[in-house]
């Protein structure tokens, strides 16, 4: 019973770093753009990008137990 917890509890590990790994992708797609533009946009006055990563995140978040993991990545962030 306590494996079967634990082989769980490291699958649900797993399905977090997944999740991070996803949304540090993303926020390098958004914020740093892979053919440099004309205008270099900077990343914090991209705000209408931040914004849309911010959105891909929440539809992330499908269970409570990942919401205080998500917000430890958010303060990251400010």
């Amino acid at each position: 019973y306590l494996c079967h917890l634990v082989k769980i509890s490291n699958e649900k590990l797993e399905d977090n770093f997944q999740r991070i790994e996803r949304f540090y992708k993303l926020v390098r797609e958004v914020c740093i753009p892979t053919e440099p533009p004309p205008i270099k946009p900077n990343c914090h006055n991209n705000s209408h990008s931040l914004l849309k990563v911010q959105e891909k995140k929440k539809e992330r978040i499908d269970d409570d137990s990942n919401h205080d993991y998500l917000e430890s990545i958010d303060q990251l962030f400010h």
